[in-house]
C-alpha cells in the first residue's frame, strides 16, 4: 500500500486533519471505537471511519484535533488520557486531506453519544479480527469522485466495509500489535 500512497502525492497544498484510534477493552477483549459516517453525496458519504475531522484554525496541533473532533462526533473527553502516539500520516486525494492517526489506549470500556449529524452509527471494532484471515475480502467499491468502481482490499465487519485509508491504518496498527495483547493477554 505505500506504493499507492506515493503515486498519489497531493499536487497542492493539503488540508490538514487528524483521527482517533481510541483503543479500550471490553469483556477482555481489546476494541477500537468507530464510526459510519451518514450517507451524503460529500466524498465520504457512508464510510467507515476513526472520529476525527479537519484541523481549525484554533487547534494548537493535531493530536488536539484528533481529540476535540472525536469529543464533538461520539462524546467522548479524553482530553486527560495519554495519547500513545502518531501513526503514519495519509494522504486522501478526493478530499485533499493530510490525515494523521493518533492511538489513545482506554481504561474502560466508553459510552457514546453519537452526534447525528456527522456519525450515523458508532460501534467497537474487536481488534482480534485483525489477525482472523477470514475478516478480509476484495470488495467492489464506487469511488464518487472518480465516477468508477475498483477492486479494493477490505476488512469485512458485521456487514461493514472497512477499506481505504481507513484500512490502512488498521494494517499498521496491526503491525504494531501482538494478537495475544488483543485478547487482554500481556
Amino acid at each position: 500500500m505505500a506504493s499507492y500512497q506515493r503515486r498519489l502525492q497531493p499536487n497542492k497544498v493539503p488540508r490538514l486533519s487528524a483521527v482517533l484510534m481510541h483503543l479500550f477493552f471490553r469483556e477482555d477483549m481489546l476494541h477500537c471505537t468507530m464510526i459510519q459516517r451518514p450517507a451524503y453525496e460529500g466524498t465520504h458519504g457512508g464510510q467507515i471511519a476513526f472520529p476525527g475531522g479537519k484541523k481549525e484554525e484554533d487547534d494548537p496541533s493535531l493530536v488536539i484535533t484528533a481529540l476535540r473532533e472525536t469529543r464533538e462526533e461520539v462524546g467522548l473527553n479524553l482530553s486527560e488520557h495519554e495519547v500513545l502516539g502518531p501513526l503514519s500520516s495519509l494522504y486522501i486525494p478526493p478530499s485533499n486531506f493530510m490525515v494523521t492517526p493518533y492511538v489513545l489506549v482506554g481504561v474502560e470500556a466508553p459510552t457514546y453519544v453519537a452526534d447525528p449529524y456527522e456519525v450515523d452509527e458508532v460501534f467497537d471494532l474487536p481488534l482480534p479480527l485483525l489477525f482472523d484471515a477470514s475478516s478480509y475480502q476484495t470488495q467492489e467499491i464506487y469511488l464518487k469522485h472518480y465516477q468508477r468502481s475498483i477492486q479494493a482490499p477490505s476488512i469485512v465487519y458485521q456487514g461493514k466495509k472497512i477499506w481505504g485509508a481507513t484500512a490502512m491504518m488498521l494494517s499498521e496498527l496491526k503491525a504494531l500489535l501482538k494478537p495475544e495483547w488483543c485478547e487482554g493477554k500481556f
